[in-house]
């Protein structure tokens, strides 16, 4: 009796080292997975401050969270100076596209936002080539000065911080009415989540969002790992979100925001980043609630030179099981400089101050009733 109670005793000793195991395991899982989410790491694109043929100006604000934010507004020199390539490249480019009425002043500011790590080096490129077209642009480092914040959210919290920094730059320049946002992935998801809070926000250029954190992530984890496997390995990385972030993927949802979006909206699928595609892309693009909205897709091979259109097929299944077609048209650019092109162009014609509220009896500007 004594050696089966021994026995027993052994077997439900190993049987608690099983389940710490286990669970040092698990929680070494739910870090290790969750570590791409929270810290994604992009590589610096250079030294911004060797910029020539801009003038940069930069300050600092106090986030949503009381961590000190760099931010840096940029805008062309005068002409006669040094430039660049790109900003010579793009002057001319607008030149002969001859839709822009001034290229020595556009009004407002534009807002970019790129990556989450270096912020401001990563989304010199687009302000360089919006400053060319005559556009302040005013770039930040979402996760803080000297890179202070942990854990990236996707807007989720840093979209807090646009109306702070919109206060600051004011200050700083006197007026940014009206104003345009210009994102890419994670710069659009938070672009995306601050425009429907921040009345200032006159229009919205989103490329590469993804619609739902949870999505994008089951996404990758499935490339990655099959999809037997990756539910399990998802649900651990969620929790490693949860406990480390205080947030959940579930709760970063842009799409979300676009059923929100009154202001016009520009989708662009550059297809170069893999957590986003066209699926993500048109269905944001049905998801905005403004009538002024347009989707932009870059030509594909084969495609004649000088397209400019094209009619995009996309099955999708109804809630019974049914499938049906849904058809979009995609305006067609040619390259990157061809795609900020039509950015600044498109931020011209819809970057606008709501028109005044005029009561019943009223005429428009005047203090006088009718």
């Amino acid at each position: 009796m004594r050696f089966f109670q021994q026995i027993l005793s052994k077997a439900f000793k190993l049987f608690l080292w099983l389940v710490a195991v286990l669970v040092i395991l698990m929680a070494w899982y739910a870090w290790y997975a969750s570590t791409p989410v929270l810290v994604p790491y992009t590589r610096p694109a250079g030294d911004i401050r060797r910029a020539e043929g801009l003038d940069l100006r930069f300050l600092e604000f106090d986030g949503a969270d009381g961590v000190k934010v760099d931010a840096c507004i940029v805008s062309m020199k005068n002409q006669g100076g040094e430039t660049t390539p790109r900003l010579s490249r793009m002057r001319d480019l607008l030149r002969n596209r001859g839709k822009l009425s001034n290229l020595e002043r556009q009004p407002g500011i534009v807002l970019i936002s790129t990556t989450w790590n270096h912020g401001i080096e990563n989304s010199m490129n687009y302000a360089e080539s919006l400053a060319s077209a005559g556009y302040t642009c005013v770039l930040w480092n979402s996760r803080g000065r000297d890179q202070v914040r942990p854990y990236c959210s996707y807007g989720y919290y840093e979209s807090a911080d646009v109306p702070l920094l919109l206060d600051a730059v004011e200050k700083e320049l006197g007026d940014t009415a009206p104003v345009a946002a210009v994102g890419q992935g994670f710069g659009a998801a938070l672009l995306m989540q601050s425009a429907v809070r921040e009345p200032r926000i006159r229009c919205v250029v989103a490329m590469d969002s993804f619609c739902i954190l949870k999505s994008a992530i089951m996404r990758a984890m499935e490339d990655d790992m099959g999809k037997p496997t990756c539910y399990a390995a998802f649900w651990l990385a969620e929790l490693g979100i949860c406990t480390r972030a205080g947030y959940s993927s579930y709760d970063v949802v842009p799409v979300d925001a676009a059923r929100d979006l009154t202001v016009p909206a520009m989708l662009v699928c550059t297809d170069e980043l893999f957590f986003s595609d066209m699926k993500d892309t048109l269905t944001l693009y049905s998801a905005v609630t403004s009538e002024n909205k347009v989707v932009y897709n870059g030509r594909a091979d084969g495609e004649p030179y000088g397209t400019k259109t094209r009619e995009h097929v996309q099955m999708v299944e109804g809630k019974k099981g049914e499938k049906f077609e849904e058809r979009y048209q995609i305006h067609v650019y040619d390259g990157e400089d061809d795609l900020m092109a039509s950015v600044a162009e498109w931020i011209q014609d819809n970057n606008r101050l709501p028109k005044p509220k005029v009561l019943p009896g009223e005429i428009p500007g005047s203090t006088r009733k009718i």
